[in-house]
């Protein structure tokens, strides 16, 4: 541990911050001052590094304090709907349709005596035009918020991934009778008009270089908007595993940064790293200004100027050392950052590499064992592959509610190809504004390379559709292939490393295999709002119960169950207990052929006995 001083720091203060989570406020005040007594002790006996521990421990007690996101989880985890009172600058506004807007408001509100502050998705709905709000606007309205929900059915919106791609922590809807007062924003500082001037001026040179098809993906790559980004397109990007390069994150900086050391020391050949690590330094704050300060952007340019710092100064660097001090930075001045799930899979992706590359590398040697430049890249290509996708792949299973084997061939393929259309993206750009003809050939690549990958993207997810796992099993699967990877990194033969894959792919196989098995022969349980179904296989149709959460609601539309009943093949068999239960069965009575049948207290009990549950399905809600 004695090359890591930044770790060691950084488990002290997670530590500390673990600790404030059980403790109230006064406690961790009192805490505190007896940590501060402790430490005054040992100071007086010169024993320092003692003092040095039990300050970072006070700090991250303290810091802990500012854990909202926790604090929310705890507010509005066990609600569908929480009706507070928002009041907030709007960060990003969307186009406005059909008397609806979607935009995301840096919100500040009160929940049971405790004051939030974080960023909201909120849909706002309206009849009157001079209520559409602009970037910048204040809004004060009377809103209701939740958590994104993980997806359950096939037919349910992904709120995962639009809080992902929004970089949002609450999602919620505000009607036209809820809206208390809008102020239109007017006054801009100097340095917001420059900014938000540059910015429109890229957006407008992006619209006007590029094809129809290509502005929607190079303003997600470029400038991080990706409000022109189609669901299709998002969901095509995220099952074949390459969601991660919609988002602008330590891959595109990487290729940013590329281009700034290659245009100073050919074009201009400035030799001196002092000069260009302060010009780089420079770059980046402003490309991190028009981009808005992404958590995965800022965390990677962080990391580029530190190493970049160390190699100025001549020393070594140790890449965790560098994670530790870029996340105890995080923790310290924006702690709710690491909530992000942008900023998560960026930082467990950089971390998996820095653990797992080289013995990856290694391993694939066996395989390819040529010295050639084409195979030394192939290597490093699926080496980086493999070693990030270790520690991610359980996170993006649990949030996204799928796994796809896709990632090790698309990566392969399709990646390049990325790269390849980025680099001439970004050429296209800055040409643009020096000659705007010169840039046209550049964008034509673009077109035929942004063609080339979503052909490419659309065949692999046609044809090998069967290596995208969905539903309660992927977590299991992913957790799976992750340990399995890390079996066969380590392998310290050819041998060794054969013996080992061929192990883990019969165990994957067999437990996938089981997995399906189990599922067909099983029953499925999804917690919905007002109402809990279960599905059962009856030959070749279906038994579904919809039993409601509580007597005498109201009736209420789930469109998502209505689809996905509607989207059943076979007889389809509906039982209802309530008010809600039977509502979407009348509506899905209009479109097909259903039995229905009431579910009364008996059947349940019956049931529910039988598959061995208890009424607690109906408190839980996920």
């Amino acid at each position: 541990m004695q090359k890591y001083p930044f770790l060691k720091m950084l488990i002290f203060v997670l530590l500390g911050m673990g600790l404030s989570l059980f403790l109230n406020f006064q406690q961790i005040i009192v805490t505190i001052i007896f940590l501060a007594i402790l430490a005054i002790y040992f100071a007086v006996r010169k024993q320092f590094i003692v003092v040095y521990s039990v300050l970072l421990l006070s700090s991250g007690l303290l810091g802990g304090t500012n854990f909202e996101h926790i604090k929310l989880i705890k507010q509005v985890s066990n609600f569908s709907y929480v009706k507070v009172r928002v009041f907030g600058k709007v960060s990003e506004a969307f186009e406005a349709r059909e008397g609806f807007q979607r935009v995301v408001l840096e919100a500040d509100f009160e929940l049971r005596q405790e004051n939030f502050h974080t960023d909201v998705l909120l849909n706002v709905y309206f009849s009157d035009s001079s209520q559409i709000l602009q970037k910048g606007d204040f809004l004060l309205a009377n809103a209701e918020i939740r958590l994104p929900r993980k997806k359950t059915l096939p037919t349910d919106p992904d709120e995962v991934f639009l809080a992902l791609m929004n970089d949002v922590r609450l999602l919620g809807r505000v009607k036209e009778k809820q809206i208390i007062r809008i102020w239109k924003y007017s006054f801009k500082s100097k340095v917001e008009e420059f900014v938000s001037g540059l910015r429109q001026k890229l957006r407008e040179r992006i619209i006007s270089i590029f094809s129809n098809e290509d502005v929607p993906i190079m303003l997600a790559v470029l400038l991080a908007d990706r409000s022109l980004l189609g669901y299709e397109e998002r969901m095509m990007f995220s099952l074949s595993g390459l969601a991660h390069l919609l988002a602008v994150s330590g891959f595109h900086i990487g290729i940013i940064v590329a281009i700034f050391f290659f245009v100073a020391s050919s074009l201009f050949r400035i030799e001196s790293r002092w000069l260009n690590l302060f010009l780089l330094s420079i770059f980046l704050l402003l490309y991190l200004a028009i981009i808005k300060f992404p958590p995965s952007a800022t965390r990677a340019s962080l990391m580029f100027l530190v190493f970049y710092y160390c190699f100025s100064l001549e020393r070594k660097t140790n890449i965790i050392n560098i994670l530790a001090f870029i996340l105890l930075i995080v923790l310290i001045f924006s702690p709710n950052m690491v909530f992000s799930i942008g900023f998560q899979l960026s930082f467990l992706s950089v971390l998996s590499i820095a653990l797992f590359y080289n013995r990856a590398e290694r391993v694939i040697w066996f395989v390819l064992p040529s010295k050639l430049v084409v195979f030394r890249y192939i290597r490093g290509l699926i080496a980086v592959t493999i070693s990030s996708h270790i520690l991610t792949a359980p996170l993006v299973a649990f949030y996204f509610g799928f796994y796809s084997f896709l990632v090790f061939i698309s990566n392969i393929i399709v990646l390049p190809l990325f790269v390849i259309m980025i680099i001439y993206g970004f050429v296209a750009l800055v040409l643009s504004f020096i000659f705007q003809p010169i840039a046209f050939p550049f964008a034509n690549v673009v077109n035929l390379l942004n063609k080339a990958i979503t052909l490419l993207t659309e065949l692999l997810i046609r044809h090998l559709e069967f290596l995208i796992i969905e539903g309660n099993f992927s977590l299991l699967i992913a957790v799976l292939v992750s340990l399995s990877l890390i079996w066969i990194v380590y392998s310290k033969s050819r041998l060794n490393a054969f013996l080992r894959s061929a192990i883990c792919l019969i165990a994957i196989l067999f437990f996938g295999n089981y997995l399906l098995y189990y599922k067909s022969k099983s029953f499925n349980i999804y917690h919905r709002e007002y109402f809990v179904a279960l599905q059962f296989k009856n030959g070749d149709g279906n038994i579904v119960l919809l039993l409601d959460r509580k007597p005498k609601q109201r009736p209420a539309n789930d469109i998502a169950m209505i689809r996905y009943l509607l989207s059943l093949k076979g007889d389809l068999t509906i039982g209802s207990s309530g008010n809600v239960g039977i509502w979407t069965s009348d509506v899905v009575k209009k479109y097909r052929k259903v039995t229905i049948f009431n579910a009364n207290a008996n059947i349940q009990r019956s049931i529910l006995n039988k598959m061995g549950l208890g009424y607690e399905i109906f408190r839980r809600y996920d």
